[in-house]
């Protein structure tokens, strides 16, 4: 008889990359806004919209970045349970080959079973071609230990 394998947890922080696509449309006009597809849960799994984390794990975003340059340049919005966060920086700031580029000043927390989506806004028109953008969320995901006072 075949057993049904048990749900594998966490049992200790692990860093993570969860990289977001962003397919923008030939000649998509400027202010135009795009949801990004996040892989956030490795290679096997199909990228989604809005993830949800496990309710046996938190996650803290804990940086973001492109690789080169984009044209044109998008201002990325991040959403946490559907409320917009106070960070909007340009993706042209967050290129990784950039020594002064822009950083998180603390951690983004998603507590169990919160999810989570990020958007771009273009600041300029695209060009004839479709193209695809790709953000890179660093993140620790953890176990969720409640607190002995919740207990």
């Amino acid at each position: 008889m075949m057993s049904v394998p048990s749900y594998v947890t966490l049992t200790g922080p692990q860093n993570t990359v969860m990289p977001a696509s962003f397919d923008i449309a030939a000649s998509a006009e400027a202010g135009s806004v795009i949801q990004g597809s996040i892989l956030a849960f490795g290679p096997q799994s199909p990228a989604v919209a809005a993830p949800q984390v496990p309710i046996t794990e938190v996650w803290s975003v804990i940086d973001l970045y492109v690789i080169g340059t984009v044209t044109p340049d998008a201002l990325l919005s991040i959403y946490i349970n559907g409320y917009p966060q106070d960070i909007n920086p340009d993706l042209n700031s967050l290129n990784l080959n950039n020594l002064t580029r822009w950083k998180l000043m603390q951690a983004l927390k998603l507590p169990p079973a919160s999810t989570w989506f990020t958007t771009i806004t273009l600041l300029a028109a695209n060009g004839a071609s479709q193209q695809t953008y790709t953000v890179y969320f660093s993140v620790i995901r953890a176990p969720y230990l409640p607190s002995a006072s919740s207990k």
